[in-house]
């Protein structure tokens, strides 16, 4: 699968179900191939037969935030936070769990001190990792936090090397409501030759701008 054999990996997966029927993990990474292909319905339930079979605690926390994030890309955001707290039920201290909860609960308009907890605590636990940095950073900046904000970003992009279009634009987004408007077009046209999309750099600007 790494290697991009689809066709491969989907014969060696299907040869592993046979012989291993109770294998937590060969069910869940059957999930993910589904998710990769975007069949979400099928994801799901390989997830809840990986979940079936999952005996540790800790384990049963990561299938439900498989399941929880499933959820998130069907747009069923309830569904998704019953099946995070599902897992922080089971271990508190899953880091991923925290960060997309958190992230995915601060942009949907949730409560943001709740947020800010849970990527305080994700970061605490999984340190020097960018996604997470920037997840508390975001959710600082919705609070008008945005000098530390700053501060976070500027570690998170340090930690990427700049390669990552979502912390770049992030960045941007926040020197912006500090009145950085250079440096803020600066990071922004620096995620569109990263690959972001132009025409929804420019509609996203502009929704910035007529604020």
């Amino acid at each position: 699968n790494y290697l991009q054999y689809s066709d491969l990996a989907e014969e060696d997966l299907a040869r592993g179900l046979e012989r291993f029927p109770n294998s937590c993990e060969l069910h869940a990474f059957a999930g993910f191939m589904a998710t990769e292909r975007g069949e979400n319905k099928v994801a799901l339930d390989y997830m809840r037969q990986a979940l079936s079979r999952a005996t540790d605690d800790k384990d049963i926390s990561r299938m439900w935030g498989y399941i929880g994030d499933i959820y998130h890309e069907q747009g069923n955001n309830r569904a998704a936070f019953k099946a995070y707290e599902r897992a922080l039920e089971q271990n508190p201290n899953n880091s991923s769990v925290l960060n997309n909860y958190a992230y995915f609960s601060a942009i949907a308009g949730g409560d943001l001190d709740r947020a800010e907890e849970m990527a305080r605590r994700a970061t605490a636990i999984t340190k020097g990792n960018s996604t997470f940095i920037d997840t508390l950073a975001w959710v600082l900046h919705l609070k008008g936090e945005d000098k530390e904000a700053k501060t976070l970003m500027r570690q998170a992009l340090s930690l990427d090397g700049q390669k990552d279009v979502d912390l770049l634009t992030h960045y941007g987004d926040i020197l912006w409501s500090l009145g950085e408007t250079f440096m803020a077009e600066t990071y922004w046209q620096k995620a569109v030759e990263m690959g972001y999309d132009p025409q929804l750099m420019q509609q996203h600007i502009n929704e910035l701008k007529n604020k």
